[in-house]
């Protein structure tokens, strides 16, 4: 029910009003900062709690940091499109395209593994979360939608951290 009300929350911040690619590309890849950002404090909180091992932290903050570097590979990709006067969204969701492929592996999220099940169950809410904004790159881009929409609180042991 949480990760449920979380993609969702995820969908809403995806959606919003037609824009150009490039603006639509910008704010994808904010909404890929932001994800990773909400993770970081989750796995600090559950290795500063013993709730997460070393190992198991590092191996979270490895596909964490891949998300981080596509993300800015991505980033600067749409800034020479958009240099170069290109405003054709194919451009940009190859670019996208480029980006998803490299880090968006379930093998790799496949091979994270926690031995507490809790800490288990909520870093793979918040890994998902990053795959479905992942996902969701290229439809943000060939529509155009860049507005996002206020993230909701999620109630109970996850919180939603909003990004000032």
């Amino acid at each position: 029910m949480k990760a449920r009300r979380l993609i969702l929350a995820l969908v809403f911040v995806l959606s919003g009003c037609s824009k150009d690619p490039y603006t639509a590309s910008m704010q994808a890849s904010l909404s890929v900062s932001d994800s990773v950002a909400q993770a970081l404090p989750i796995i600090q909180q559950l290795q500063t709690s013993n709730l997460l091992t070393p190992a198991e932290a590092k191996q979270v903050y490895g596909y964490l940091q891949s998300v981080t570097v596509g993300n800015q590979a991505f980033r600067s990709s749409a800034k020479s499109l958009h240099a170069a006067g290109n405003k054709t969204a194919a451009s940009y969701i190859s670019a996208a395209d480029t980006f998803v492929k490299a880090v968006n592996s379930q093998a790799a999220l496949a091979a994270i593994h926690i031995s507490n099940p809790q800490s288990q169950a909520k870093v793979m809410l918040y890994l998902q979360a990053i795959d479905t904004v992942l996902n969701g790159i290229q439809t943000v881009i060939s529509s155009g939608q860049t507005t996002p929409a206020p993230a909701p609180t999620i109630t109970g042991e996850l919180l939603w951290i909003p990004i000032q």
